[in-house]
Parts: structure tokens; sequence; C-alpha cells
């Protein structure tokens, strides 16, 4: 049986899509630039770092398409922020009782770069080739 390529990545990628989903009745909504510190932001931050790092991590071990093995930050980095838009929009349906919010976006993109430099933290000899690749 072959194994999944992205296999971690798509793993996580599933429970961010799942908290994503989740019909919330209240979601605190935020007044000004201060309350972007709140716990929800913190989750989008800490749930899109493990992804791209996780999603680093995936391309670059897979052998089949050499562009990402060769740039795994510049995709991942562009893949979670559009993941990131993709979370958001489904939160416009009614049905799951959630609103899209520009500061989840806005914590969704601080959360992949932290996750490129969490990359960059734990694994540097191999981070400094794919930083230079960029």
């Amino acid at each position: 049986m072959r194994v999944m390529m992205f296999k971690n990545s798509f793993y996580w990628g599933i429970i961010v899509l799942i908290f994503a989903i989740i019909p919330g009745t209240y979601v605190p909504e935020v007044q000004n630039i201060w309350n972007l510190l709140q716990w929800d932001k913190l989750i989008h931050v800490f749930l899109f770092a493990i992804f791209v790092m996780l999603l680093i991590n995936d391309l670059q071990k897979q052998k089949k398409v050499r562009f990402l093995q060769k740039s795994p930050v510049l995709f991942a980095l562009s893949f979670g922020m559009i993941f990131g838009l993709f979370t958001e929009m489904i939160q416009l349906f009614e049905f799951l009782q959630r609103n899209s919010n520009v500061y989840d976006l806005i914590a969704d993109v601080v959360g992949c770069a932290l996750g490129i430099i969490l990359f960059y933290g734990l694994y540097k000899k191999k981070a400094k080739y794919y930083f230079d690749v960029l």
C-alpha cells in the first residue's frame, strides 16, 4: 500500500477544517486592533503555524514534484494563506452559525509566518537550504 505523501499536513488540515466548521452560537467580535490578542485569534495562529510547519516538512520529503521539494517554504506559505481564506469563506454559510472575520484571516497569515519561523528554528540545516531557494 502506498503511503500518502502529505500525511501529516493532510491530517492537521482536517483538524483545522473541523475547528472552522464547528457550529458556534457566539463568536466574540473584535472591536479594535488590541482585541486581536483574544484566545480565538491565538488558536488560529497555533493551528496555522503547525499546519505550515508540517506542510513544509512533508513537501521537502516528497520526491515526485521537484519544484515543491526545492521551494517548500514558498508553496507552504501560499497554500496556508489560501487555506486560511477558504476556512473563512466556509464560515460565511449561515447554517454553521459562525462569523467570517478579517481578523481571523490575519491571525491565520500570522500563524503561517510563525510556522515558517518554527520550522527554521527546529530544522536549521534543512531550513537554510530552503530559504536560500526563495
